[in-house]
């Protein structure tokens, strides 16, 4: 799965390509206190189903519950970001990264 994370400046859909995944939705963590992410909402999304995730919605996390199971997801951003930045669930603590893409003939990488 992926860590808790934001889309800043940047819209998300998702569509599962393949098996399940439980999204889990998070608050943001409340200006610079240190304290455990507040879940907002969880949900499962099947093979075709879509999703939709910008921070005005809060920031989430994306997990394959299944250990035998794989699960295969497509994931489109607009406008594409080069920050996201990622939340520890325990303390809310943020760590940003930068995204790079070089050209579509490359491989993009984190």
């Amino acid at each position: 799965g992926t860590p808790v994370h934001d889309h800043p400046t940047a819209e998300c859909m998702f569509k599962v390509c393949e098996g399940s995944v439980v999204e889990t939705r998070f608050e943001f963590p409340e200006g610079g206190r240190r304290c455990q992410l507040e879940v907002s909402e969880e949900c499962c999304l099947e093979e075709g189903q879509v999703g939709h995730i910008n921070d005005s919605q809060g920031i989430h996390r994306m997990s394959n519950d299944s250990d035998t199971d794989p699960c295969v997801t497509l994931h489109c951003y607009f406008p594409p970001y080069k920050t996201v930045n990622t939340y520890d669930e325990r303390t809310g603590d943020k760590t940003e990264f930068v995204v790079k893409c070089v050209t579509a003939e490359d491989e993009c990488t984190q």
